[in-house]
């Protein structure tokens, strides 16, 4: 559903230089070349899909320095996941330097790509898509609200609900909803809008028996992931004082899991970012 608060905000279009991509990725047989010479045409984001390429996340056991050994390495669907990704954080710089949210986005997305072998609803690269997307509405935010960073920041405390309740009660539209339009604008598949939307009603969603196991399986996987991130980032004292991100009960219940099968499942994970951090690339 949109706002008619959206109308207030410019929702950031898909670059020329995407659109040029996904119409070369479209055609039967892409061109190698054809979408390395593209990308050339803006360094910026040529530079930032490298360097995305080159995280622990991908695996590249040898630094990938050109678009058409990326290509050939991840294939063409990948690739394109990870431009759209950069091209994206591009669209929003201008915004000012967001290092911190996009460090949180980061590790949010990897984290969605472990979980996932355990909550399959997603491929992997679209898991890591919806962890990228699952809060960039904040930056639209931030941009035209002059007190919305401070107001963020103060929230600390609040789980998903309350935050929602309270931006909707300070501004009459949440980020929930800004990242779920910034997400169609850009041809997200259509299940992970949704799920990016219905972040604060998981509870009401999964208890309604109203929506499609694929939706409520992806809802899942975003909100046991952030909350896998919250504890990661509290383990190593990122941040003193973590917002919890909802009540997991309702969750592991939908799942039909327990608490010691999330424990196991952080266990996993958590063993996958350290080995990520030392540079070892886990299977």
């Amino acid at each position: 559903m949109r706002s008619d608060n959206q109308a207030d905000f410019v929702i950031p279009a898909r670059p020329e230089i995407l659109l040029q991509v996904t119409a070369e990725i479209r055609k039967e047989t892409p061109c190698f070349n054809t979408i390395a010479h593209i990308m050339m045409g803006d360094v910026s984001l040529y530079a930032n899909v490298l360097a995305i390429i080159n995280t622990p996340f991908f695996g590249m056991r040898e630094r990938v320095t050109s678009m058409q050994n990326a290509v050939s390495l991840l294939g063409v669907n990948r690739v394109y996941s990870i431009v759209r990704m950069a091209a994206l954080r591009n669209s929003l710089k201008t915004i000012g330097r967001m290092d911190r949210f996009w460090d949180s986005s980061t590790e949010v997305a990897t984290i969605c790509g472990h979980v996932r072998r355990f909550i399959p609803c997603l491929s992997k690269d679209d898991a890591y898509t919806m962890g990228m997307m699952h809060d960039c509405g904040i930056p639209l935010m931030m941009n035209n609200f002059k007190d919305y960073r401070s107001f963020f920041e103060s929230r600390n405390g609040l789980d998903l609900p309350q935050l929602h309740q309270q931006e909707q009660e300070h501004y009459a539209i949440d980020h929930f909803e800004l990242s779920s339009a910034i997400a169609q604008a850009w041809s997200i598949p259509e299940q992970i809008c949704h799920a990016i939307r219905l972040q604060p009603y998981a509870e009401e969603v999964l208890e309604s028996g109203r929506y499609e196991d694929t939706l409520c399986n992806t809802l899942c996987l975003l909100l046991v992931s952030k909350e896998l991130s919250e504890k990661f980032r509290s383990l190593w004292s990122v941040d003193e004082d973590q917002r919890p991100v909802m009540p997991m009960e309702p969750i592991l219940e939908y799942l039909g899991i327990c608490d010691h099968d999330l424990v196991d499942i952080r266990d996993d994970v958590f063993s996958r970012l350290e080995l990520s951090d030392n540079g070892i690339v886990p299977a």
